[in-house]
């Protein structure tokens, strides 16, 4: 989740690519796509089977498929003029996508995190409830 590649992660525990790969994929670890295939509007990321679900809690720690990025679900937005349960079949959140950043500054010093608002619909949305039961500080 703080986009540390496979590999880095492998030499530190002095397992191979594909050992921690293989758990990554089994306890459902959501997993940035390449570059290559981010951007548009219609390139989603996969989200693993543990990470699906239809509602999400003001709070809650989430992964934003459309951005490859963690999120922090800020609350469920309601209009009137739009159900979006009718409309796409799921419920829509506005979201803050956490980014990870070495960005320095003379106003504000040293940033390691920024950040944006997005809406999201829940299916373009992954919990990460899961990983805490494997000790996942989220």
């Amino acid at each position: 989740l703080e986009e540390m590649p496979v590999s880095e992660i492998a030499k530190s525990m002095y397992r191979s690519s594909t050992f921690v790969k293989n758990i990554i994929n089994k306890v459902g670890v959501p997993l940035k796509r390449p570059k290559t295939e981010q951007g548009g509007k219609h390139k989603i990321g996969y989200l693993p089977d543990e990470c699906v679900a239809e509602s999400f809690e003001v709070g809650e720690k989430v992964w934003c498929a459309r951005y490859d990025l963690p999120g922090i679900i800020k609350k469920e937005t309601v209009h009137n003029s739009t159900n979006y349960v009718e409309k796409y079949g799921a419920r829509c959140y506005q979201v803050y996508v956490i980014e990870l950043t070495n960005f320095e500054s003379p106003y504000f010093g040293f940033q390691e995190r920024g950040g944006f608002n997005s809406h999201c619909l829940a299916y373009d949305l992954g919990s990460l409830k899961h990983l805490e039961k494997y000790g996942a500080d989220i």
